[in-house]
């Protein structure tokens, strides 16, 4: 110790101490993640003019996706059956078969792909057109790199059943999920069984929008949007073609029901 008048006083302390391990068990640990890397989108394209299809395919390619691109609706027929495709981008007036009859016998052989048009035409009856007709939206032509990367970035895989993480941010807790999931796929059994008694239009629309509302709890999906879609045909003027795909619906509806009950049964600690 040393003292220094009108200075102060300075004290040296000097201290052996052993080396302990660092135990980290009472640190805080990092959330684990429940999102995951997608893959990329499989895309397939029907475009009928030669400049129309090199732009999409460059922008296609910029963005990363997987692609391919025909000359016609007959030969995005003929891809769309023989290979899974994510999304069909397909313009509307081409040759052998154009894009609303192309989407048409798609849905009508329970074609579970995204079918976006691409059109100049933007007019509210045009658009109505293409619901009727089975597709799920819409892309502005000439066809810019932010909207197609826009509406692509809404479309989830052919394996995507729900996002989690939206799922966990709206109740909080995924533990009650498999229960609530396995009674809301009791009922829509029963729901989709009592489907071949329908028979007016009126009817089947308010079964397929009663059936809707119920699977939009569970967050965004192609099923829910398959509903919107022949919900649309319904109220167009071909609701007779559109009550025709009725038993395609329910064979979609029970396949994704099947994979929304294993999904959540093969939650963690479900």
């Amino acid at each position: 110790m040393a003292s220094e008048s009108g200075v102060g006083t300075r004290v040296t302390v000097e201290l052996v101490l052993a080396v302990v391990p660092c135990d980290d068990t009472d640190a805080p640990r990092a959330r684990p993640q429940t999102s995951c890397v997608p893959m990329p989108l499989n895309v397939l394209v029907a475009e009928d003019h030669a400049t129309n299809r090199e732009l999409v395919a460059a922008q296609l390619e910029r963005l990363g996706y997987r692609y391919t691109i025909v000359d016609d609706g007959e030969e995005a027929w003929q891809a769309a059956t023989s290979k899974a495709f994510d999304v069909l981008l397909t313009d509307l007036q081409m040759p052998r078969r154009d894009g609303y009859a192309l989407a048409r016998a798609l849905r009508e052989n329970h074609a579970t792909m995204h079918i976006i048009a691409m059109t100049a035409n933007a007019m509210p009856e045009d658009r109505q057109r293409c619901l009727a007709s089975g597709m799920d939206g819409f892309l502005a032509k000439p066809v810019r790199l932010a909207a197609l990367r826009d509406v692509l970035g809404t479309v989830g895989t052919g394996t995507t059943v729900w996002d989690l993480d939206a799922l966990l941010e709206d109740f909080g807790s995924l533990t009650t999920l498999p229960a609530m999931v396995n009674r809301f796929a009791t009922t829509m059994r029963d729901d989709l069984a009592a489907a071949a008694a329908l028979r007016s239009v009126e009817d089947i629309a308010a079964w397929s929008h009663r059936i809707n509302g119920g699977l939009r709890v569970f967050g965004p999906s192609g099923a829910a949007t398959m509903l919107e879609r022949f919900e649309a045909g319904l109220a167009s003027d071909d609701a007779d073609a559109a009550r025709g795909r009725l038993p395609g619906i329910v064979a979609a509806l029970r396949v994704h029901v099947d994979r929304l009950v294993r999904a959540a049964n093969d939650l963690p600690h479900a």
